[in-house]
C-alpha cells in the first residue's frame, strides 16, 4: 500500500486484493511515541485489532521502524501474512 496516510483506512480493500488462500500486505504507517513508547508495538496492536475485527487470520512477521518523520513521529513498516 503505497500512501502510509491511508494504509489503515484501506486495510479491508487490500485483504481483497489478496489471493483467496494467502498473500502478503507490506503495510507502512506514520506514528507518533513518546521517547519511552515503543512505536513498533502501537503500530502492531492497531494493525492486529483491524485485522481482527476483519475476521483475517494473520501474522505480522516484521515491525520496523524505517525513519523519523519528525519529533516522535516515525514512520513504521509492517509485514504482515494473511490467510483465508
Amino acid at each position: 500500500m503505497p500512501l502510509p496516510e491511508k494504509a489503515f483506512e484501506y486495510l479491508p480493500y487490500a485483504r481483497l486484493a489478496l489471493k483467496k488462500t494467502e498473500g502478503w500486505m507490506h503495510y507502512y504507517d506514520f506514528e507518533h511515541a513518546k521517547k519511552d513508547e515503543d512505536v513498533n508495538d502501537e503500530v502492531r496492536s492497531k494493525v492486529s485489532e483491524r485485522l481482527q475485527s476483519l475476521s483475517v487470520t494473520f501474522e505480522i512477521s516484521i515491525a520496523r521502524v524505517v525513519r523519523a518523520t519528525g519529533p516522535n513521529w516515525y514512520q513504521v513498516v509492517l509485514d504482515i501474512q494473511a490467510g483465508s
